[in-house]
């Protein structure tokens, strides 16, 4: 079946790098700012600029050759490629969200305010060009591809497009995980991790156990996948996306991110998870020889201790008192035996020891609870060293 269009596009005139760097009479740029992002939420400082940075875009991330290709490329005469623009109208105003081209748009302006020369051979910056190249840039054309909404769409609908849109438009460099929670910002799942749980547990987690502390909306977003996986594996691992799929995978969880919220029993779960997770880790702390230095331990990743707990906390063999000194336990044996992580998963698949899939976790929670109960007999059926 043909697909329907949900989606128009317009090509309107190009916009010059002279319209791009216009500068009113407080020094300020008018139409575009490179150093600005617009989340439509909090981040209001970019919202009256013509052409905005979305906070979903990823920092660019170029590096000094391909800076100056660029601007090479500009004076050359050579195309660089079209813009791709969505089509936002606020209290009778259009604005535009790049959805494309935001880092070649960045890096123009980046020349044009002299952040770095040409090539860095001749040290030749902006202010260095002759009025007729400083014309010859300024006046280069950029292409632009308007998005637009077709009528039989509505707005959460197009929203959702424009979504999909950005990260079909990554060919060239796929998008992480984390980089596709982030574009889904406006979701409610992702809004309670951004808005609720990281700013809570920002000041309380003092160690960045689960790295709450370095995140970043803009360059830091690794942690958005594990705190993903937290949520899907608290209230969502029974979904028939899990039984093969990833917790953390964005491939397998996208849809879940997309159409579900969180009751205030679900909240309420994810946040007592967390706080016991937190009082666990910090009851690990046995007395040491000085000299000896502990194994360090990731707290932080879905398919390391975290997803394990997520899978133990929410299963009714035991009462939470008894799962945290069982962790406490064999935390401290993870951090004092070298041998005891390369040999706990013996007999495991290579993916069932390593996997974030419901199947690994459950099979690596199995054989934690086994050792447990019994670690003289299961260490000898299965070699494990401790």
């Amino acid at each position: 079946m043909i697909p329907s269009q949900v989606m128009k596009r317009e090509f309107p005139e190009p916009i010059t790098i002279r319209e791009l760097c216009e500068i009113d009479d407080d020094d300020k740029f008018c139409r575009f700012d490179y150093t600005k992002r617009y989340d439509g939420v909090k981040n209001l400082e970019g919202s009256n600029l013509e052409y905005r940075i979305p906070n979903h875009q990823r920092k660019p991330e170029w590096n000094k050759k391909q800076k100056s290709e660029l601007i090479d490329t500009i004076f050359k005469g050579f195309p660089i490629g079209s813009i791709i623009l969505s089509e936002r109208i606020e209290e009778d105003t259009k604005y535009y969200d790049i959805e494309d081209g935001q880092t070649r748009l960045s890096n123009i302006q980046g020349y044009f305010m002299n952040r770095y020369p040409l090539f860095e051979e001749t040290n030749t910056y902006f202010k260095d060009l002759k009025q007729s190249e400083m014309n010859r840039f300024l006046d280069y054309k950029i292409p632009k591809i308007i998005l637009q909404k077709c009528n039989n769409i509505d707005d959460d609908e197009h929203d959702d497009n424009i979504h999909e849109t950005f990260e079909r438009l990554q060919g060239g460099k796929s998008l992480a995980d984390k980089d596709k929670i982030m574009n889904r910002i406006d979701k409610p799942i992702v809004k309670f991790v951004v808005e609720e749980i990281i700013p809570k547990y920002h000041d309380y987690d003092s160690e960045d156990y689960l790295g709450v502390r370095k995140f970043n909306m803009l360059n830091n977003r690794k942690v958005l996948p594990d705190i993903n996986g937290i949520i899907c594996g608290l209230c969502f691992q029974n979904e028939p996306c899990f039984e093969k799929g990833y917790l953390t995978a964005f491939k397998d969880n996208g849809n879940i991110l997309i159409d579900k919220s969180l009751d205030n029993n679900q909240k309420t779960l994810v946040y007592d998870f967390i706080d016991w997770y937190y009082d666990m880790i910090k009851g690990c702390n046995i007395t040491r020889d000085p000299d000896d230095t502990d194994i360090k331990i990731n707290y932080g990743k879905f398919n390391k201790v975290l997803g394990l707990c997520v899978f133990d906390y929410i299963e009714d063999v035991t009462t939470y008192d008894e799962k945290k000194e069982m962790w406490v336990d064999i935390i401290n044996i993870m951090k004092t035996s070298y041998n005891f992580m390369d040999t706990i998963w013996n007999g495991l698949s290579k993916g069932d020891q390593r996997n974030c899939t419901k199947s690994g976790l459950t099979k690596r929670l199995e054989r934690i609870r086994e050792f447990y109960n019994d670690k003289a007999t299961i260490s000898r059926e299965h070699g494990i060293k401790y």
